[in-house]
């Protein structure tokens, strides 16, 4: 009788693994780099496979719309910022299924003579996309009277070169992982960060 149940649990679990992997993508809101972590580890270590899963996960674009990209079936989740939160009271069949950090790592950083937020009235700033940018810091500029539809953005490149090359003065950047490389360049920078006034934004939401 034991010998019976062992062979039908090994029949089960040969048939559960002989299962083809379900394809997902996961369209990340920025390039590969530590704030992702997590998802990159659980794939180099077998666990998406270990649930019959195979995860891509999908570099940022400038210009792309993750939450389109999601309702229009183009990626199968995607990972977002409190946007999401608008886009769902905005009716958009959405769901959010995990929150991650609850304090984002964007801030600007600027030229060392750029300390304050009236000084970048004028000043070219590197930024991944209005949305975003007006997410996190459009609340410091009010509290400055400057609006920020005034301002000079300019697609990001997503690295550090322009900056360091001074064709900007500013640029959003993840605390995470960005002053490191200018430090190892020895570029000088300044950094204003959102959360020292007060502004929290919920970052890396993942959502389908």
């Amino acid at each position: 009788m034991h010998k019976q149940k062992f062979l039908l649990l090994l029949l089960f679990f040969s048939f559960l693994y002989a299962q083809p992997l379900e394809k997902v993508s996961i369209q990340l809101h920025w390039k590969y780099q530590f704030e992702f972590a997590g998802f990159i580890a659980a794939i180099e270590k077998g666990y998406y496979k270990d649930v019959n899963l195979d995860v891509s996960l999908k570099e940022f674009q400038f210009g792309q719309n993750i939450i389109e990209d999601v309702l229009n079936n183009k990626t199968t989740y995607g990972i977002y910022n409190s946007n999401i939160l608008l886009e769902y009271l905005n009716k958009k069949p959405l769901k959010l299924l995990a929150s991650f950090y609850k304090k984002s790592a964007l801030v600007l950083i600027t030229k060392p003579d750029i300390k304050y937020i009236n000084d970048l009235i004028g000043k070219k700033i590197m930024a991944a996309g209005y949305t975003d940018f007006k997410l996190n810091f459009e609340h410091i500029f009010q509290s400055y009277n400057i609006d920020i539809n005034t301002l000079t953005l300019l697609p990001h490149t997503f690295n550090i070169e322009a900056f360091k090359n001074e064709k900007v003065d500013a640029m959003t950047a993840f605390i995470t992982d960005q002053p490191f490389k200018l430090d190892q360049s020895n570029t000088p920078y300044n950094i204003i960060d959102p959360s020292s006034f007060g502004i929290f934004n919920l970052q890396l939401e993942l959502f389908t």
